[in-house]
């Protein structure tokens, strides 16, 4: 069997910025070259059905309360990113991450912090902005659909933080070994993530453990970069511009 050829996404680099612009203009409608709003195309998880709604409830104070600024600062990025799937539409937690957005003291609590508001509240401008594409492998992923989900932020007026992640649209999971790579204009890899399975036992016995895989960066103003989605020998690409 020959070597299967590399699906090209497009040729137009994404201009992040311009979604800065015009962020309240997109709406939910479908941009020409796929990207749309993330709530338009990624289900947000099915809440747990044996945990009642009170029980909910219950859990978010005490995981509020790992927020405040005496706790150390892996503390409170991690109580930041469980807020992130627990309370969506609930204005104590709104309240709490965008203060914490404010006493952060490291970059990654902050992007934690920024990302979780997002999904709590989708469309919040603190939130800077997130969009998602379907990546189309055809036949590879045997069945999983796969979206390519990138969040921008600015740091300041010279550079923009950007949160990539690789999500899959129905299943739980993500199917093995497929892997998110980035790339300098030169085509110098930067970063690289692949998704993990849990090697014990026998091979067909292998579960795949990542519901998604992710990374992140800052960049200047005005930098190109590419972004790589690939399975096997098949991949999709998307060039970028801050």
């Amino acid at each position: 069997m020959g070597k299967l050829e590399t699906v090209t996404a497009k040729t137009t680099p994404v201009k992040l910025r311009q979604w800065l612009k015009n962020m309240l203009e997109f709406g939910k409608n479908v941009l020409k070259n796929g990207w749309q709003q993330f709530e338009a195309l990624v289900s947000p998880p099915e809440p747990n059905a044996v945990r009642e709604k009170s029980d909910v409830m219950g859990a978010i104070a005490p995981v509020i309360r790992l927020l405040e600024p005496d706790q150390i600062e892996q503390t409170r990025r991690h109580a930041a990113g469980v807020l992130g799937e627990l309370g969506v539409g609930n204005p104590e937690v709104i309240d709490a991450l965008t203060q914490l957005l404010h006493t952060a003291r490291d970059e990654e609590t902050r992007r934690q912090a920024v990302l979780s508001l997002g999904k709590v509240s989708p469309g919040n401008p603190l939130a800077g902005i997130r969009k998602a594409r379907y990546l189309d492998f055809g036949m590879q992923l045997e069945g999983h659909s796969v979206a390519l989900i990138v969040a921008i932020m600015p740091r300041s007026k010279d550079k923009l933080d950007v949160f990539l992640q690789v999500q899959p649209i129905e299943r739980r999971k993500l199917p093995p070994h497929l892997k998110l790579s980035v790339f300098s204009e030169s085509g110098e890899i930067k970063q690289e993530v692949e998704t993990r399975s849990n090697e014990e036992g026998e091979e067909k016995d292998n579960k795949i453990i990542d519901n998604s895989i992710q990374l992140q960066f800052s960049l200047p103003s005005d930098t190109r970069f590419q972004v790589k989605v690939s399975v096997n020998e098949v991949s999709v690409r998307e060039e970028f511009i801050t």
